[in-house]
């Protein structure tokens, strides 16, 4: 197999920060709009600005590898607006304390069954209705059920 020595991504997103933050050299690639966006106010990852390089879909070059992270609610038939994000995260900031647990680490814990399946099971069912897929979440999903499984062991 060829080593992958370019990369593209497309969404920045929480999963797309996540992943691009760790590949180096990625190229983000984004209409002209927010490229200058993300150019003036880059996004922000646990408090660090992130610096990317971005490209719009007419600049940009072959690459070896394309990680594709961006939502598509609207297939059924859930139309968000793209700063949804924000306004969920202003809502939520002031419930998260710094020394808290996410709820789902809890149960892994304590070796309760997890909510795995209401959120990344539906995301699973959904996208393989669409066609869509899902390498992250699929992943995520079985390492959990793998660790919940494991639990009389």
């Amino acid at each position: 197999m060829k080593k992958i020595e370019t990369s593209a991504l497309i969404g920045l997103g929480a999963l797309g920060i996540l992943f691009g933050r760790k590949m180096p050299g990625v190229k983000v690639i984004a209409d002209a709009e927010r490229v200058a966006r993300y150019s003036a106010q880059p996004v922000v990852c646990n408090g660090k600005e992130c610096h990317f390089d971005y490209v719009t879909p007419e600049q940009g070059q072959p690459v070896d590898l394309v990680l594709v992270a961006v939502k598509a609610t609207v297939l059924e038939g859930v139309g968000l607006p793209a700063d949804n994000h924000k306004a969920f995260l202003e809502s939520m900031a002031p419930a998260f304390k710094p020394d808290g647990m996410p709820s789902m680490r809890q149960d892994v814990l304590a070796k309760r069954p997890t909510e795995v399946e209401q959120f990344a099971g539906v995301v699973r069912r959904l996208a393989q209705k669409h066609g869509m897929p899902t390498p992250a979440n699929d992943l995520f999903y079985e390492k959990i059920r793998e660790i919940e499984a494991n639990y009389n062991k």
